[in-house]
């Protein structure tokens, strides 16, 4: 009896600590939570950093309200650590990053280099591999994410769900992530792009009665930033993010206009496009090979052509390929003028020949990869017409 009796008083004893409080841990109304960080620079050149932060009393009813979904700190200073913390004296909460979404650089804070906000990021306990990037492109990163927006309750939702849907079907945009971003920033055979954010309108939309009167959506994606290494060295735009797409293998699926005299208008739908990069080494020297794969469809018409003949298809495809061509050459074009290897070619050499890389890597980006000759080999295969062989007003004169 009495050994049950003490049998019993231990585990109550083990069991005890496990019902007691954590000094270290909080309750959900005495935290934060942010959803988007935003880096610019002041005046002074110190860090400018907004922190949009979930606003409990408009997210928990279920009742119309006319405030914001969230609400946003800004504080400046030299130290992150310290300057998240300093919004204490702003917050009447402990702001947490675990439901952390998005981080935006200005574009001059990104010109200047993003090194130290990786470092941060990865060293930070609250952090999520699952962060999405963009740089607020002739705005600040403060003005993006004090925006309200129409359809997402936050700028920072709103953005990502944007950046994934815009990659997926129309190929303009590059859906980044921190572990991709930080191999970016420490590998000198391939650089980071990043989509750019931009406003629609010349100041934020702060009221939600003043967001039912505009039209569009304040926030846009608009061209995606080129970095060499740590610092944002230019933009590409719509073209060129195509054809960056299509090199580096992003793309998914898209539309495109073609306008020819031998087949009128018509548009395509790209339904699926594969890219595999080879490297061929000759006496010492590097080149590259794209070969780019691309399924599609005629989704409409605006000619009288006969695509129920194969010569009238094997002419669209080739039209359409050309067309991709275009859009890589710009790309290439554009990232050799910046002298930044956005789309991975010295990490290809790397694994073909270590040794050649390990004797040219140190100036590839201003050397290597400027004077690297890359060959485009395309194939566009139109696999249906969406049911209709001809255009409805063909038999109309």
């Amino acid at each position: 009896m009495r050994k049950k009796a003490f049998a019993l008083f231990l585990i109550v004893v083990l069991i005890l600590p496990s019902f007691t409080g954590c000094w270290d841990r909080y309750e959900l109304n005495q935290l934060g939570f942010s959803t988007a960080l935003g880096f610019d620079k002041d005046s002074k050149g110190q860090y400018l950093l907004t922190i949009q932060v979930l606003n409990p009393k408009a997210t928990a009813t279920q009742q119309g309200t006319n405030e914001a979904p969230f609400v946003v700190y800004t504080e400046t200073g030299d130290n992150l650590l310290e300057i998240i913390r300093k919004t204490s004296t702003q917050s009447p909460r402990r702001i947490v990053g675990t439901h952390m979404q998005t981080i935006i650089f200005g574009e001059e804070f990104a010109r200047d280099g993003i090194a130290e906000i990786i470092d941060f990021m990865l060293r930070h306990y609250q952090t999520s591999s699952e962060l999405f990037f963009g740089v607020a492109k002739d705005c600040t990163a403060n003005e993006l994410l004090n925006n309200v927006t129409k359809l997402e309750n936050d700028p920072a939702a709103n953005i990502n769900s944007s950046i994934q849907i815009s990659q997926k079907i129309w190929g303009s945009t590059n859906e980044i992530k921190l572990t991709e971003l930080t191999n970016c920033v420490v590998d000198q055979g391939l650089n980071a792009v990043i989509t750019g954010i931009s406003m629609n309108s010349d100041k934020p939309e702060k009221n939600m009665d003043n967001l039912k009167e505009t039209q569009n959506d304040p926030i846009q994606l608009e061209d995606n930033a080129v970095f060499l290494l740590d610092k944002m060295v230019g933009w590409l735009d719509l073209p060129e993010s195509f054809g960056f797409n299509y090199i580096y293998g992003n793309f998914s699926s898209s539309g495109m206009k073609l306008e020819n005299d031998q087949i009128g208008k018509l548009a395509l739908s790209i339904k699926k496009a594969a890219t595999k990069q080879e490297v061929t080494i000759e006496q010492g020297v590097p080149k590259m090979k794209v070969k780019i794969q691309v399924s599609a469809s005629i989704q409409s018409m605006g000619s009288k052509l006969d695509i129920s003949t194969q010569e009238n298809i094997s002419l669209i495809e080739t039209i359409a390929a050309k067309k991709i061509e275009m859009y890589c050459q710009a790309a290439m074009k554009k990232a050799k003028f910046l002298k930044s290897d956005i789309f991975g070619f010295g990490d290809k050499i790397h694994h073909a020949d270590p040794k050649l890389w390990k004797r040219i890597k140190s100036d590839w980006n201003n050397v290597g990869f400027v004077n690297l000759p890359v060959e485009y080999d395309i194939n566009v295969k139109i696999s249906g017409s969406d049911s209709i062989s001809q255009y409805v007003l063909f038999q109309v004169d």
